[in-house]
């Protein structure tokens, strides 16, 4: 038999395979710093999510919520659910 007649043997093929296969995963962490996509992601500094009474989400101004009122601070979630519940005069 000649040279070129030759197969590889199992145990010579699984290593290269399974190398073959763990290849693409080596210096995945060391990746350059992504870019911050435009969109909403800019957006988050000049606007808050706000959850309203009746459970809808609202997009405010962070500039405004800076300057509200405040009614109550530390106020419990019992409480805070009994005063959201109550009708408005």
């Amino acid at each position: 038999m000649s040279d070129s007649n030759k197969k590889m043997p199992r145990r010579k093929l699984l290593p290269l395979l399974a190398g073959a296969l763990v290849l693409p995963y080596v210096g995945m962490g060391k990746g350059a710093d992504p870019s911050p996509l435009p969109g909403p992601a800019e957006d988050e500094g000049e606007f808050m999510t706000l959850l309203k009474p009746d459970g809808t989400v609202v997009k405010v101004p962070r500039k405004t919520v800076e300057q509200a009122r405040i009614v109550q601070k530390n106020i419990s979630n019992g409480a805070l659910l009994g005063w959201l519940k109550t009708p408005n005069k």
